[in-house]
């Protein structure tokens, strides 16, 4: 986001008067990550965020956003999460945007939220108990006509205004569980509510709602949210090496999965091909088969999964037998097999070709240069630009020049641009991203093909 409309945004937000709907009150959510993923996920971000949207970098590990309500907030942390595979957030700390100087202050700043809540709380449970001993006096009158006419007598159900206004004073309380980052205020946190809130019961289970507390740049922030709504703010990267191993529908065979989904949703020309109902595709370097699934569960009705590797797909899943079409060659070996396989189909052209081979990005871009005349005209291309820097400390060079100097190695960056010029030549439209699920080590270049 450009920084001369940074400050006119901010005070937008929080006004609270755009993106409007649901609860109206602004909120900031701090997102922790990896430093190796830091800008990467700041870049994801802020494709996900309108206009009037506030992001900002606190450190190495951390950038936040402001939002004008929390429901908004929710639907770009949630949309990050399906992402990136819930791999690269470490934790969110959803809070309100105003800082203060002190604990004391800041959770005395929420009184109001504490009375609004507690009224909305009553009102709900006073309902509640009128609905109760409606039901209740409904019975009583049935149960008197079945005496009446000798029928055998039903339970009734206890009425709720029978019970002590002590133990109703005791339900209405505000259950809150506290949160705290760092974990150091935790303690302190939940000792002032105890002490300052009257209604309010500190509790980690059957909590109503959710107090979250943070030390960020010596200054403390902090909110109070529903259940409902904390739960999405509040998260950990809790994925096992179990888990992963696991291949199904519901579980990516892989984390490349993840990579295909991230330029679909951030890519202005694979946005306007959003549907995939009917086409066909080619994935080189397929194996596992985590973007094969991806081209499928996106619609393709054919996908030529080109790899030496087995694609665990087709074995899990025996209904993929029909989608995808495994050749288990290695590039150009696989051209003369590819065509007979499409015109078995009767397929023409493929409206898609995406690469993510774990090869150097000269031979990537030399595979793509190969298949374009299998593409339909006007077809996409996603490519992956790799660099090895622990196998390949030379580029460009040929097998007879010396190894000793310095002037044949530019950086990965210097590559990408010559390939990039290179697929230039057969593009009518182009885009290069690092992704934030990628690594250090790759780009992603998309293309969409001249007619």
């Amino acid at each position: 986001m450009k920084t001369g409309v940074l400050e006119e945004n901010k005070s937008g937000v929080l006004e609270g008067n755009k993106g409007g709907g649901g609860l109206g009150w602004a909120v900031r959510a701090y997102i922790l990550c990896p430093e190796s993923h830091l800008w990467r996920l700041f870049r994801l971000t802020e494709s996900l965020c309108d206009s009037y949207h506030c992001l900002e970098t606190i450190d190495s590990t951390m950038f936040s956003v402001t939002c004008p309500n929390p429901q908004d907030a929710a639907r770009i942390i949630t949309q990050i999460r399906e992402i990136t595979g819930d791999r690269l957030i470490k934790r969110v700390i959803t809070v309100n945007p105003k800082a203060y100087p002190s604990l004391q202050l800041c959770l005395r700043s929420l009184k109001p939220r504490f009375v609004q809540f507690r009224a909305k709380l009553t009102l709900r449970r006073a309902e509640k108990r009128r609905r109760r001993q409606s039901r209740g006096q409904s019975r009583e009158n049935s149960e008197k006509l079945r005496r009446d006419f000798g029928e055998i007598p039903v339970k009734i159900r206890r009425n709720f205004s029978e019970i002590s206004p002590g133990l109703r004073d005791r339900l209405d309380v505000l259950r809150v569980k506290v949160m705290g980052y760092p974990p150091g205020i935790l303690n302190k946190a939940s000792l002032m509510v105890k002490s300052r809130f009257n209604d309010t019961r500190v509790t980690s289970t059957n909590n109503t709602h959710v107090l979250t507390t943070a030390y960020i740049n010596k200054s403390f922030y902090a909110s109070i949210f529903p259940n409902h709504l904390a739960a999405t703010f509040i998260v950990s990267n809790s994925t096992s090496r179990s888990d992963k191993s696991k291949i199904d529908l519901s579980s990516p065979p892989s984390r490349s999965y993840y990579k295909l989904h991230e330029a679909f949703t951030r890519s202005k020309i694979l946005r306007n091909f959003p549907d995939l109902s009917g086409t066909t595709a080619i994935d080189l370097g397929a194996s596992p088969g985590g973007w094969s699934l991806y081209l499928t569960q996106r619609g393709c009705k054919r996908v030529y999964s080109i790899d030496v590797g087995d694609i665990k797909l087709i074995k899990t899943s025996p209904n993929l037998k029909d989608v995808i079409v495994h050749i288990p060659l290695h590039m150009p070996s696989a051209v003369d097999k590819l065509q007979a396989h499409m015109k078995a189909d009767g397929v023409s052209g493929v409206n898609i070709i995406v690469c993510d081979m774990n090869v150097r990005a000269k031979e990537s871009v030399q595979a793509i240069v190969l298949l374009e005349s299998m593409a339909s005209p006007g077809g996409h291309v996603v490519v992956t630009l790799k660099d090895f820097p622990e196998k390949n400390s030379r580029r460009f060079e040929d097998e007879n020049e010396s190894r000793d100097s310095e002037e044949y190695r530019p950086s990965f960056e210097a590559e990408v641009g010559v390939w990039v010029r290179r697929l230039m030549r057969m593009a009518a439209q182009m885009e290069v991203f690092h992704l934030a699920t990628g690594t250090e080590n790759e780009r992603t270049v998309i293309l969409k093909l001249k007619h």
